[in-house]
């Protein structure tokens, strides 16, 4: 038993290695940034809007309404729109949309990659993903997948139609992709948390 031990950790170390887990966190953080620079965007672009109602104007592109942002562009569907509505104020509507787009598409992911970071020190740390923290860190990312797949497209057509047009809208809102892939993610948890109580009863015999 001693020895397949010793096997699993030198095993894990050649997997783990320094080489291997700088690429793996050279991409994650890579993504990471990405992730962090569009939230920056969104926001400073909402608080551009705010100061300095009326500099962005709206643009019908037939399919959806696109305005121009800090760097590049947002815009939303008339599919996430009531089939009738006038846009009273376009100063409001530009920055309820940026609002929900941080809401319901920027912190989720932004608190997936936190959670992502965490289990990546982690297995950096013990040389093995069978660390305790490990189904918690992927339960609790399975349940923001869930959350953004019944409410985030939800939020996306609801609030713009309540504020600009009161109007209560939403039209099939439910992402069963998102839905599909956190309970996959939730699953992969609880593997997670047998191969934890496995380990656990390894080191105790040792």
């Amino acid at each position: 038993m001693i020895i397949i031990s010793r096997l699993h950790r030198m095993m894990a170390e050649k997997i783990y290695n320094k080489k291997t887990m700088f690429w793996i966190h050279g991409l994650f953080y890579l993504f990471f940034c990405i992730t962090i620079y569009k939230f920056i965007i969104s926001l400073f672009s909402m608080i551009q809007n705010l100061i300095f109602p009326g500099s962005v104007s709206l643009i019908n592109t037939g399919y959806s309404y696109r305005f121009g942002m800090l760097l590049g562009y947002g815009q939303i569907s008339f599919e996430n729109l009531p089939p009738i509505h006038t846009i009273q104020d376009e100063h409001i509507f530009i920055v309820t949309v940026i609002a929900v787009g941080i809401l319901a598409v920027d912190l989720p992911f932004i608190a997936i990659m936190i959670y992502g970071r965490k289990i990546l020190r982690t297995i950096s740390n013990s040389y093995t993903p069978f660390h305790p923290d490990m189904p918690v860190y992927f339960r609790k990312i399975g349940i923001i997948f869930i959350l953004v797949g019944f409410f985030g497209k939800l939020i996306i057509q609801l609030l713009p139609s309540l504020v600009n047009f009161h109007k209560v809208y939403f039209n099939n809102p439910t992402q069963f992709e998102w839905i599909f892939v956190g309970l996959l993610i939730i699953l992969l948890s609880d593997i997670f948390k047998k191969g934890v109580k496995l380990q656990q009863s390894e080191d105790e015999t040792l």
